[in-house]
């Protein structure tokens, strides 16, 4: 049983037969700047709470007995179950177990279940630059895309701290859905879809909102079979949980085993 202090106990709000409600149990309604709103509001949740304890109290002395033997061990249940999963939670820490994954499970995992992972979708490898209409530098944008020189990265990376850059994405190595890429650059769902799926293919393409420029440098059109780079957040999810219920399921063997050792647990049969 929760036992307050005395100043608390002291700052009775209301009483419902031994149930009472204080003041440190009612919401915070400083936000209502209305004198006359906050009163109703406050009066408002009072009167919820006591009606929720009347109907609480005749339940209880209403009830057939078979029914509320019933619910008090699906309380007891609930009781049990939630302790329960706080305390292997706290067994099993989730930053320890990110720790064991590595790219040789995850690369071993993917080839395993390549068959699993297959694209709904296309998927586009690119780099690319939304830029401002009035930006004035897009040839010089455009070439340095192309080439991708050390030079040209550098001038790259300079421009994505200006205010007239909208988007970008400098990593080749990065896949987009098609669906993701046609929101952030919307002139490239008008494209030729042959032509866009075409490997190196340059744009540039604009539209009232911005300038769009890019090289994509790789696609993989649905029912591929999914690279590992696209797949790997998904790929390390799953062993994940695979290496969770492992050694969840260890930690709860040890215990029996200990408990068995300990005299704790005991089987008459």
């Amino acid at each position: 049983m929760f036992v307050r202090n005395t100043s608390e106990a002291d700052n009775v709000i209301a009483r419902v037969g031994e149930e009472k409600l204080y003041e440190i149990d009612i919401p915070d309604f400083s936000y209502i700047k209305d004198s006359l709103e906050l009163f109703k509001t406050r009066r408002a949740f009072i009167e919820d709470w006591a009606t929720k304890q009347l109907l609480f109290d005749d339940a209880v002395i209403n009830l057939p007995k078979q029914k509320k033997e019933e619910l008090d061990r699906l309380v007891n249940q609930y009781q049990h179950d939630l302790y329960t999963k706080y305390y292997y939670d706290l067994l099993v820490d989730d930053q320890s177990i990110d720790t064991l994954i590595n790219d040789t499970e995850l690369l071993a995992l993917h080839e395993k279940e390549r068959k699993n992972f297959v694209l709904e979708d296309d998927i586009y490898r690119l780099r690319y630059l939304s830029l401002d209409t009035s930006y004035s530098r897009v040839d010089e944008v455009k070439k340095a895309l192309i080439r991708f020189s050390v030079s040209d990265s550098v001038f790259l990376d300079s421009l994505l701290t200006h205010n007239y850059l909208i988007n970008a994405n400098l990593n080749e190595r990065k896949w987009f859905k098609s669906r993701s890429l046609f929101t952030t650059i919307p002139p490239l769902k008008d494209v030729n879809k042959r032509r866009l799926q075409r490997n190196q293919y340059v744009f540039d393409l604009r539209d009232s909102s911005g300038i769009y420029l890019g090289k994509v440098a790789e696609v993989l059109t649905a029912k591929s079979i999914a690279p590992f780079e696209f797949v790997a957040p998904e790929l390390r999810k799953i062993l994940f949980n695979r290496k969770k219920f492992e050694l969840l399921y260890k930690r709860k063997k040890e215990a029996t085993n200990q408990a068995k050792i300990d005299r704790k647990f005991e089987i008459y049969d």
